[in-house]
């Protein structure tokens, strides 16, 4: 799986967010995907490429399937550039967005209780949810 992450760009080392250092959920996705200058960077929108935002994380606060990605503040997330996404979105900025949310009231990742849902902002900026209450 890491060899085929890191073939697409992805460049976060699997020791960042390892199960034995106690690390939180939200310290995985928010401290280390959207790190500015992190592994996101070689990834583009394809709304955006030159530097739209490519991910952004909620740390709560679950946006609902088909709602509007534009208006709506991550915890944190990242663009093609290596910024750091923390502002409200604009509708430019909400196409094409990957889109990580913590569901559960956990957040302990040597924890079978955490809850994820992962979804994209389509070219309407709108959520289109893939996979809803991944536990892990």
């Amino acid at each position: 799986s890491t060899q085929i992450a890191r073939s697409g760009g992805l460049t976060v080392s699997p020791n960042d967010c390892r199960r034995q250092d106690n690390v939180s959920v939200s310290t995985c996705f928010n401290g280390v995907l959207a790190a500015a200058g992190g592994p996101l960077e070689k990834f583009r929108n394809p709304y955006n490429p030159d530097n739209g935002t490519v991910f952004l994380y909620f740390d709560s606060g679950a946006i609902a399937a088909n709602t509007t990605c534009a208006g709506q503040t991550p915890t944190n997330g990242a663009t093609s550039g290596g910024d750091n996404v923390t502002a409200s979105l604009q509708d430019f900025q909400a196409n094409g967005v990957v889109v990580i949310q913590k569901t559960s009231t956990g957040d302990d990742i040597n924890s079978t209780e955490n809850e994820l849902r992962i979804g994209y902002c389509d070219g309407d900026a709108n959520l289109v949810v893939i996979a809803n209450d991944i536990r892990f």
